[in-house]
């Protein structure tokens, strides 16, 4: 198995930024270990809020050692995929989840612990199991476990717009 060790956090918690045209500041940070078939990687993702208090994740690093951001938003489907069905998923199966219609080319296991300069309650070893779904620049990424499931929309950001965004210091 190959592993793979975040490099040091590139943002901090409480920066605050514009990405897409909304303002976002960082609630919140983990380091997550992502588990995939003969590969283990850390990448760092953060809780965002909007001006509305509505939740976005960003992702610095897909994949290992890889330096691309992903804003992910909540995804609300009319007609979600339960767990299960989730579960039953492979490499290459299309799936459709509200007009959003892309193979799955990925399928991991992740557990999240949320780093020291969090300012959101713990959520330490919090385990789901998880897919990616990918259209050129348009991602789904779909995480679960016992507790239920939820849907992510990703749309890729360039390293100079996540730093232009974030790189001023964190109020307190």
């Amino acid at each position: 198995v190959k592993s793979f060790a975040a490099p040091p956090s590139p943002v901090k918690v409480g920066s605050s930024g514009k990405l897409n045209g909304k303002n976002y500041r960082i609630a919140g940070h983990d380091l997550v270990e992502v588990a995939e078939v003969n590969l283990k990687f850390e990448r760092h993702e953060y809780q965002l809020q909007d001006d509305d208090n509505n939740p976005a994740v960003l992702v610095c690093g897909l994949r290992p050692e890889a330096k691309d951001w992903v804003l992910f938003t909540a995804l609300d489907p009319a007609v979600p995929l339960t767990p299960r069905q989730a579960g039953t998923l492979r490499l290459g199966d299309v799936v459709n989840i509200d007009g959003f219609v892309a193979p799955v080319v990925e399928i991991f296991l992740s557990t999240a612990c949320r780093a020291g300069d969090s300012t959101l309650p713990q959520a330490d070893n919090l385990a789901t199991y998880g897919f990616i779904a990918r259209t050129n620049q348009t991602l789904l990424m779909t995480h679960w476990n016992e507790s239920g499931i939820g849907f992510h929309r990703g749309k890729l950001q360039t390293v100079k717009e996540v730093r232009s965004a974030f790189s001023q210091s964190p109020r307190n």
